[in-house]
């Protein structure tokens, strides 16, 4: 708290207490769901911090190497907050947390994902908890931090996550999950993952920037055959934004910018 008053950058801080609660799990000594509280708050307080300092910085040009090379090492201190909040979330869901506990760990969730977090590739905290290949840094978060995840996923999408949100190459997370090849023993987890995104609305037609949907990039018959077993019938919206790309219908420019984005993405 005091560094943070004193303007001075605590994304290490962070990734130590990460690693402190991570140890203490694997010493089966659960931290108190207000600890964690404590460090996910100050997590907030410098994310804030850094992409209002980026949003301060030149958007397209640099005037220099130097400039370049700060923008480019701000970028990556941003991913690497991201990275660290995950592994706190992830932390969250192994704590056993009463009802009043549960609320304010949702509550404190939701006003991260109020913040529009994203990657430099375009992530959300969404795609980083179902990708098996989400960066885990710190001697015991590897251990302990382990994705997909699906405690992580259950509580990000109950805080309000954008199930159908896209990177910067058009994945949406369930792209991501699909890539997955989990073993024997993980393939309930990711069935009833699977399950939960699709019921919970996410759109297993939407189309990645080459075209692809989930289904088409499933990393085995296996896991492309659950994804058939969850899916549900098409909705009429779906339908009719197919039609309006394959008959190549105009409609950029015309329809309001969420229509644009939902028919695009079929």
């Amino acid at each position: 708290e005091i560094r943070q008053k004193d303007n001075v950058r605590v994304i290490d801080d962070i990734e130590n207490f990460a690693n402190v609660f991570c140890d203490m799990v694997q010493q089966k000594t659960l931290p108190k769901c207000q600890q964690l509280l404590d460090i996910f708050f100050h997590g907030l307080t410098e994310f804030t911090k850094l992409t209002e300092k980026m949003s301060e910085g030149p958007s397209t040009t640099f005037s220099s190497k130097k400039e370049l090379k700060d923008s480019n090492e701000l970028s990556d201190e941003i991913d690497g907050m991201i990275y660290r909040m995950i592994y706190f979330v992830n932390l969250f869901g192994r704590l056993n947390l009463s009802e009043a506990e549960e609320l304010l760990v949702e509550q404190m969730v939701q006003k991260f994902l109020r913040l529009n977090p994203r990657t430099s590739s375009g992530m959300t905290p969404f795609h980083l908890a179902v990708w098996y290949k989400t960066p885990v840094e710190g001697k015991y978060v590897k251990d302990v931090c382990k994705f997909p995840c699906f405690e992580t996923a259950a509580l990000l999408m109950g805080s309000g996550a954008n199930l159908n949100a896209k990177d910067n190459n058009g994945n949406t997370p369930l792209h991501l999950l699909m890539s997955w090849s989990p073993s024997k023993s993980k393939l309930k987890d990711f069935e009833h993952l699977v399950g939960s995104l699709i019921q919970r609305g996410c759109h297993e037609d939407f189309r990645n920037k080459e075209g692809k949907i989930p289904v088409d990039i499933a990393s085995s018959d296996e896991i492309r055959t659950i994804l058939y077993s969850k899916r549900k019938l098409p909705l009429l919206q779906c339908l009719a934004a197919r039609v309006v790309v394959q008959n190549k219908i105009p409609y950029k420019g015309i329809v309001p910018k969420f229509v644009e984005d939902f028919v695009s993405g079929h």
